[in-house]
């Protein structure tokens, strides 16, 4: 159990969904935000990408994402266990 009381198994996985959204935003398709913005679409999650080149945000979408040329403001929540 970690400091917020989510139990986990033995691969490390929540044992109980505590995602109140299965979609994500990445700013920035570069190396690092299209390496994770397509981890998480191969994790099956909706995933919304802003870059400014288009040929980047074509790449993104032939691989099932949404691609968008300018961020727009969302509510967020996160959580990350280290």
């Amino acid at each position: 159990m970690d400091c917020l009381g989510i139990e986990y198994d033995s691969m490390n996985t929540p044992k109980q969904d505590i995602r109140p959204n299965q979609s994500f935003g990445v700013i920035g398709l570069g190396a690092m935000g299209y390496g994770a913005a397509s981890s998480l679409l191969r994790a099956g999650f909706e995933v919304w990408g802003c870059d400014m080149r288009n040929a980047t945000l074509a790449a993104f979408q032939k691989l099932g994402g949404r691609g968008v040329a300018q961020a727009q403001p969302v509510t967020v929540w996160a959580m990350m266990r280290l």
